[in-house]
């Protein structure tokens, strides 16, 4: 018999939405790309990391 790992309890997020509106969400943003992303990442001043998404179609 195996052993089942030990997983931390789940917590929902602060802004947790329900399901469907996240899967819809996820559909939309996927149906938008139709080839590839490229990520850029730029360092801001402050040690925070901005990741911009560049879509080719």
């Amino acid at each position: 018999m195996r052993q089942q790992s030990q997983l931390p309890p789940r917590r929902a997020l602060p802004d947790a939405r329900p399901l469907g509106e996240f899967k819809q969400t996820i559909n939309d943003y996927l149906g938008s790309v139709t080839l590839q992303s490229i990520i850029e990442q730029k360092n801001n001043g402050d040690g925070s990391r901005v990741v911009q998404f560049t879509h080719i179609h």
